[in-house]
């Protein structure tokens, strides 16, 4: 469906908000403000004002995660980041087009402090300011495997004061023509570039860095004024990766005719604040016939018991209720399960369901004049016999008082 929302969207704790396995829906924002880590995941997002769509309004210890999205059609930048410190922000497999900032149209970091960035499996087209990505203040930026097609003078600004591991590679950047003026069409002020492919640049270089196995070609797009930059036949990118894959966005590579099977989610060690949670994948069944389980254990080794199965390959994430499930860490295994062959798969983090509550009202301070005010809560209770005690004090250190 399609969903509008004028008003401002205010984060303010860890959040996923994830599309429905097989849904698609389209979202016209006015602007989120992040106070909290966020992952966004399979959604189309467009930009209903003149505001930046997405800002970090608070220093973000975690990660902001975009995967499988679209973002299009904004006059200002998609991605924000204020004069805040954030620990890491990832983008994979999403496409951002259509936007007018002069600077900055994907991700305008002028004055903040990203510790790890990297955007892998991606494309951007149509990004008309100067700088599609500005990084100004990165330690660690790893770009690999994406597409950047009429991206400004320079689709990559990477600067920052302290710089450890920079490396861009197995990317195409491209212009329909060659732009009036152009200083680099990768600013990397330290670092590697290696293995990318310019076209149609007044200078394909890349400030700084390192530059090697870099080439000046036409990747031969398909129809790239209609934005489908699939390599076609005879294209120097084909199978030109430095892992032996095609250089660009893999989406408009050669099609994988292999099985393939991995779990992406959980990545790393997550402590649930609900008894849901959103399992994810990367999944390649060329037939279309092969099917999912997910099973879950406290060990790497088992024994396992099943979540659910056959899930479509047409999906590729799976929201698990844990209600009535133990409390636990819990690793979680999936199997596409296929006529050729079944391909395993554990995660490589973990899920801790246990005991926990938030109160989420009064979440500030709050006046009341009137004789009751209503108290909410978030609650994980895995043995479904546990019991809420609610309490006041004038002080957080006590003494409290039962309600």
């Amino acid at each position: 469906g399609t969903y509008v929302e004028t008003g401002c969207i205010d984060i303010d704790n860890a959040l996923t908000v994830c599309a429905a396995a097989g849904a698609k829906p389209v979202i016209g924002l006015n602007k989120i403000q992040l106070y909290a880590p966020c992952e966004f995941v399979g959604l189309e997002i467009y930009n209903l004002g003149d505001d930046y769509v997405i800002r970090t309004k608070a220093n973000i210890s975690g990660e902001i995660s975009v995967r499988e999205c679209f973002f299009h059609d904004s006059p200002t930048a998609f991605f924000y980041l204020s004069s805040n410190c954030v620990e890491n922000l990832s983008i994979n497999n999403s496409v951002f087009a259509n936007n007018s900032k002069t600077q900055g149209g994907i991700v305008y970091a002028e004055a903040a402090t990203v510790t790890n960035f990297s955007m892998t499996n991606s494309t951007a087209y149509n990004i008309a300011g100067e700088l599609a990505v500005w990084l100004q203040g990165c330690a660690n930026v790893l770009v690999n495997h994406c597409t950047f097609y009429n991206c400004g003078t320079r689709a990559l600004y990477l600067k920052g004061t302290t710089m450890n591991s920079y490396l861009v590679q197995n990317c195409i950047v491209a212009c329909s023509e060659a732009p009036s003026s152009n200083t680099y069409c990768i600013a990397s002020y330290a670092g590697d570039v290696k293995n990318c492919m310019y076209y149609n640049l007044l200078a394909p270089r890349s400030g700084g860095s390192t530059n090697t196995d870099c080439v000046e070609a036409d990747p031969k797009f398909k129809d790239a004024a209609n934005a489908d930059f699939t390599l076609t036949e005879g294209s120097p990118a084909l199978g030109s990766g430095t892992d032996g894959s095609d250089i660009g966005d893999p989406r408009w590579g050669t099609p994988d005719t292999k099985l393939s099977f991995t779990m992406t989610a959980p990545k790393k060690a997550e402590l649930l604040t609900s008894s849901e949670y959103t399992i994810a994948w990367n999944v390649n069944d060329p037939s279309g016939t092969a099917t999912i389980k997910l099973e879950y254990a406290t060990s790497a080794d088992g024994p396992w018991t099943e979540i659910t199965s056959g899930i479509p390959t047409s999906s590729v994430r799976y929201t698990w209720n844990l209600k009535g499930v133990p409390a636990g860490t819990y690793y979680v295994r999936g199997t596409l399960v296929a006529a050729e062959e079944n391909i395993v798969s554990v995660s490589e983090g973990t899920i801790q369901y246990t005991e926990y509550i938030q109160m989420t009202a009064p979440a500030a301070d709050v006046e009341i004049y009137e004789l009751g005010y209503t108290l909410t809560w978030s609650v994980n209770d895995p043995s479904a016999a546990a019991a809420v005690t609610l309490e006041y004090a004038t002080s957080l250190s006590g003494p409290w008082t039962v309600i």
